[in-house]
C-alpha cells in the first residue's frame, strides 16, 4: 500500500514540477516559521532560570494614563 502511494506521489511530483516545487517550499518555510515561534516562546518563558531563587521574580509595571490618549506603559 505504501508502495502505491509513494508512486502516485512521484507520479504528481513529474506531472506539475512547478506546482509542487511551489508546494514543498511552502511547507517548509511553515515548519521553519512554527519551529522558530515555539523557540522564542521557549526562550521568553525561561529566560530567568540561571537566577537563584526565579521561581519568586516578579515584574513591576508602572501605568500612564494621560488625559484623552491611550495609557502608556512602563
Amino acid at each position: 500500500m505504501f508502495r502505491s502511494y509513494l508512486a502516485a506521489a512521484l507520479r504528481n511530483l513529474a506531472r506539475s514540477g512547478l506546482y509542487s516545487a511551489i508546494s514543498i517550499f511552502g511547507l517548509a518555510v511553515g515548519l521553519c516559521a512554527a519551529i522558530l515561534a515555539g523557540l522564542v516562546a521557549r526562550n521568553q518563558l525561561a529566560f530567568e532560570h540561571f537566577v537563584p531563587g526565579y521561581e519568586n521574580t516578579y515584574l513591576g509595571v508602572s501605568e500612564l494614563m494621560p488625559s484623552g490618549r491611550p495609557p502608556g506603559y512602563d
